[in-house]
């Protein structure tokens, strides 16, 4: 890594970290819970299911080692989700929501598919 990229890195991590202790903190202890993943940061997802989610989503988290069970269901953010009403306990969207035009869209689908606790 160049030293000039080395303090986003750093930022990225201590972000990444916030956010896993975070989620950590506030899930429901029943498991499993349902987990809708629609984008995330390489490591993100082996975190996801260290913690006893069952994943879904629409990338695959391909540095886990040992391999992350997922399921992949292919589908594009900006035109809604192919899921019915409250089908997940979460829905986490980390690295992606910046990258979507029709950001409003996700955001509702998102919405319309997570449990209400």
């Amino acid at each position: 890594m160049t030293p000039a990229l080395r303090p986003y890195h750093d930022w990225h991590e201590t972000r990444v970290k916030s956010c896993l202790a975070h989620l950590a903190a506030h899930l429901p202890a029943q498991r499993p819970l349902r987990a809708l993943d629609l984008g995330h940061d390489p490591k993100m997802g082996q975190a996801l299911s260290d913690m006893g989610l069952e994943l879904t989503g629409n990338v695959y988290p391909g540095t886990a080692v040992p391999p992350v069970a997922w399921t992949i269901s292919e589908f594009d953010l900006e035109m809604g989700f192919p899921f019915s009403d409250a089908t997940f306990d979460l829905v986490t969207a980390f690295e992606v929501i910046e990258h979507v035009a029709r950001d409003q869209v996700t955001g509702a689908a998102g919405s319309r598919v997570n449990r209400r606790a």
